[in-house]
C-alpha cells in the first residue's frame, strides 16, 4: 500500500539559523501528471541510438521503432507505432527476428 509519503532531500538558505537539523515541515510540490504508453525496460532493444520493442501481432513478431521518455523504477515510457493494446514481447526478444512466428506461453 501507498502512503503518499517520500523522503525528499532540500537545500535550504538559512542564513537566520531558524531551521534546525530534525525539524519536520509541510510543502505543496506540484507535480506533473500525463498518460502514456509504459513497458518494462527490459522490452527495449538497443541498437545503436535507436530503440525497439517486439509486438505480436497475429502470432508474428513485429519489431517496431520507439523513442523512450521518463524513466520509472523497471519501466519506461515509449512513444511510436504502439497502442495499448498491443501485446509487447517481454522476454526472448533478443532471439526473435521481424515477421518470426510465436507462440505465447504467458500473458500477463
Amino acid at each position: 500500500p501507498r502512503s503518499r509519503m517520500a523522503t525528499v532531500k532540500l537545500s535550504l538558505k538559512n542564513p537566520s539559523q531558524q531551521l534546525k537539523p530534525g525539524m519536520f515541515a509541510r510543502a505543496h510540490l506540484p507535480i506533473e501528471t500525463r498518460t502514456g504508453l509504459v513497458v518494462p525496460l527490459d522490452a527495449v532493444i538497443k541498437n545503436g541510438a535507436e530503440r525497439f520493442i517486439f509486438i505480436i501481432n497475429n502470432n508474428r513478431a513485429r519489431l517496431v521503432r520507439v523513442e523512450t521518455g521518463e524513466f520509472l523504477d523497471s519501466s519506461v515510457e515509449i512513444k511510436g507505432n504502439v497502442s495499448a493494446n498491443d501485446t509487447v514481447v517481454v522476454m526472448g526478444q533478443n532471439l526473435l527476428s521481424d515477421g518470426a512466428l510465436v507462440t505465447i506461453i504467458e500473458e500477463k
